[in-house]
């Protein structure tokens, strides 16, 4: 049967699906990895408005990115979670971008996995 009444290509795109459609908030990098001819070319999967920060550098990044943070008890010492505010439009790639710009890259990275 298929994923969510739509046909996959390959297993890696139904295997993408589920996970997508199981998490809450949850998209796939590159965005047009649906695409027939990207087939097999997720590269890795993202929370939507959310960035990883270190500790050091959340005051910098909030100046440039309305934010909040996120309390959850798998916090990494080290690493704070932010959520972008309701009001940023932007997606995670441009934010990314624009923090890259105004601090420098490495500062921020989408909250994904692998």
């Amino acid at each position: 049967m298929p994923v969510n009444d739509r046909e996959p290509r390959t297993r890696l795109q139904a295997q993408t699906w589920l996970i997508l459609d199981g998490l809450e908030d949850a998209a796939a990098w590159p965005p047009d990895w649906e695409r027939p001819e990207r087939p097999d070319d997720v590269q890795y999967l993202y929370r939507k408005q959310h960035l990883l920060v270190r500790d050091a550098d959340v005051e910098r990044v909030m100046r440039v990115v309305p934010s909040e943070l996120v309390e959850h008890d798998d916090n990494l010492r080290g690493v704070t979670l932010l959520r972008f505010a309701d009001e940023e439009t932007r997606s995670v790639d441009a934010v990314c971008a624009a923090v890259d710009r105004a601090l420098g890259e490495g500062v921020v990275t989408p909250d994904h996995m692998c």
